[in-house]
């Protein structure tokens, strides 16, 4: 086995892991990653790895906790543009706000 193939072999559980994490989130939307890997009993380094790759096909999307910035929450299905990136909206407003200030 050359190094390349060792560094770019994903885990065996690898997606193992992703559909037990798809799963949860299908059937108990609105938890986060510290909630998932207690449920699966696996480390929050894997579930943040594995969200990130369902994010990226699409299968679910996350928003920022109400009660904790620094969090995220999961749902399933892509992000739409009402759960895209909220916070944004938010800095928007400010700005324009800023530029009308006499």
């Amino acid at each position: 086995m050359s190094i390349s193939d060792h560094i770019f072999k994903p885990h065996p559980h690898a997606y193992d892991n992703r559909m037990r994490i798809l799963n949860l989130v299908l059937s108990q939307p609105g938890l986060n990653a510290e909630e998932i890997a207690a449920m699966i009993g696996v480390t929050y380094s894997t579930v943040h790895k594995q969200t990130q790759a369902l994010i990226g096909l699409g299968l679910i999307h996350s928003q920022p906790d109400p009660v904790n910035a620094r969090m995220k929450r999961f749902f399933s299905g892509p992000a739409t543009l009402e759960t895209f990136n909220p916070r944004k909206k938010k800095s928007e407003k400010k700005r324009s706000q800023k530029k009308f200030r006499l």
